[in-house]
């Protein structure tokens, strides 16, 4: 992830739980994923969340995918 992402998406404590997440929006990167799982669409996101940009929801979907990939490569270690 570039660091600009890494400066954007990342974990903060004290903010969401210390979990991943968009800290400066205060906004889980796992609540997105959960839109996205329930069947929202980018639009119906970022309507409902308008202090979240498309690229706020692209970053999130690559820190999750990249935390997935983590995981399994620790996992298989």
């Amino acid at each position: 992830m570039s660091l600009y992402a890494q400066k954007r998406v990342r974990k903060e404590p004290g903010i969401c739980g210390g979990a991943l997440s968009i800290p400066e929006e205060r906004m889980p990167v796992s609540f997105i994923l959960r839109c996205f799982a329930s069947g929202m669409s980018h639009r119906e996101i970022l309507r409902a969340y308008p202090q979240l940009s498309e690229e706020d929801l692209r970053l999130a979907l690559l820190a999750a995918a990249e935390r997935l990939e983590s995981d399994d490569e620790a996992a298989a270690g």
